[in-house]
This record gives C-alpha cells, structure tokens and sequence, in this order.
C-alpha cells in the first residue's frame, strides 16, 4: 500500500511542480513583445527568451496531460465516489450547476472574445 502511496505523492508533486512552471512561463509570454521585437530587442524573462518560453511552456503542457491522466487512473475510485456522493444531495448538485455554469460562460467568452 506504501508503494502505491508514494506513487501518488509523486504524481502530485510533479503536477504542482508542472502547474508552477506553465503559470510562469504563460505569464512570461503573455508579457512578451511579438516575436520580431523580442528576437531583435533581445528579449528576456526569468533568463529565457521567447521562443524557449514557449517551448518550455508547450513540453511541461504536453507532459502535464500525461501526468494529469495518471493522476486520474490512481484516484479514479476517490473520485467516483466523491462524485456520486455529491449528486445524491441537493448542496452538491447544486455545486456541480455551479462550476459547469462557469466553465460554459468561460469558454463562451474566451470563443466569443
């Protein structure tokens, strides 16, 4: 049991390890000048130039799917049962409305925006 504990402390881990450095460096890029003015201004942030923050920022992506995904097959029962516990009450159902409510408005105004 200890094995599959440390398993998940790991994966946990590197979730907040990936989820720091993709708000960094999306930070960084949403700083950056177009990528002419950064190239010939030579452009730096946190020691990286432009095209490495997007290169750092789209492989800590990609591995975060990966990583995001093991997280789920480890906690799928946890999960399952958080889930169906907080449909069978009112308070949670309403939760649940909640969050799909802000999700669909978010994604509404980032398509629309």
């Amino acid at each position: 049991m200890s094995g599959k504990r440390n398993l998940r402390a790991i994966i946990d881990l590197l979730l907040v390890v990936g989820f720091a450095v993709i708000l960094l460096t999306g930070i960084g890029l949403y700083m950056a000048p177009s990528g002419k003015v950064a190239r010939e201004t030579g452009w730096v942030w946190l020691g990286m130039d432009k095209e490495i923050l997007e290169d750092v920022h789209t492989y800590f992506g990609f591995s975060m799917v990966l990583i995001g995904t093991l997280h789920i097959a480890l906690n799928y029962k946890a999960m399952y049962f958080l889930l169906r516990n907080a449909l069978n009450t009112r308070a949670g159902l309403a939760k649940i409305g909640i969050a799909m409510t802000a999700l669909l408005a978010g994604g509404v105004v980032y398509v629309l925006g």
